[in-house]
């Protein structure tokens, strides 16, 4: 008896030990997490306050016009964040497409860059359509339309709507529009499929590399 007594206090005291280990295990855990949650929160804080400090201005040429774009005061809580107001100088008749079921985020975005409270800051408010490649192309009248620059930009990631995106550029496009298409390089032998069904109906005037290749650029018109 004295025997299984001893037995039965020791499991207790090892399974004690046990339960001791494993909530020091636990509390070991759980400082870890909140170390590494103070540290990322820290850094964002530093980033948020580089951010807030600079003040840089970042001229581009766009359409044969030239385009300023000022950085300032770009804390994620300034009226004047990246993203937020972005001053439009090209002056452009933009239409903005997207699918329908994610046209309303589509639409705030445009939103956000276009509007300062209850006025436009474009010369035109750009317009935001649905558009399905491939799909409903009539509601876009090809007759006494003329688009100037059809841009795509990341269009080139899944392979059966090729021929649907090829169509759709296509069909906005007439002899004097100017196509661009930027994609990330992703998987090879599917990019250059696309570039090979875009040279079959465009031609080519310029094919660039950027980013180290990671990027690709075309700039083409209807053959």
């Amino acid at each position: 008896m004295s025997s299984e007594k001893e037995k039965a206090r020791d499991l207790t005291e090892m399974s004690s030990e046990t339960k001791k280990s494993r909530d020091l295990t636990e509390m070991s855990s759980e400082k870890e997490k909140a170390r590494e949650l103070t540290e990322i929160s820290s850094d964002k804080a530093r980033a948020r306050e580089l951010m807030r400090k600079r003040c840089r201005m970042r001229p581009y040429h766009f359409a044969g016009r030239e385009v300023v774009i000022w950085e300032r005061d770009v804390g994620e809580n300034s009226e004047e964040a990246i993203g937020k107001r972005i001053w439009p100088g090209v002056g452009a008749d933009v239409t903005i497409t997207d699918l329908p079921d994610i046209l309303p985020c589509t639409a705030e975005n445009v939103t956000s860059n276009t509007m300062e409270g209850q006025r436009c800051i474009c010369k035109y408010q750009p317009k935001v359509r649905p558009l399905t490649w491939g799909k409903n192309l009539a509601a876009f009248p090809a007759h006494g339309v003329h688009y100037d620059y059809v841009i795509g930009i990341e269009v080139v990631y899944i392979e059966e709507v090729f021929e649907d995106l090829i169509k759709t550029i296509k069909y906005l496009s007439d002899k004097d529009t100017r196509i661009l298409i930027g994609y990330q390089i992703r998987v090879k032998e599917r990019d250059s499929k696309f570039v090979r069904l875009f040279k079959e109906q465009f031609r080519v005037l310029k094919e660039k590399s950027i980013m180290g290749n990671r990027m690709k650029l075309l700039e083409g018109r209807l053959r």
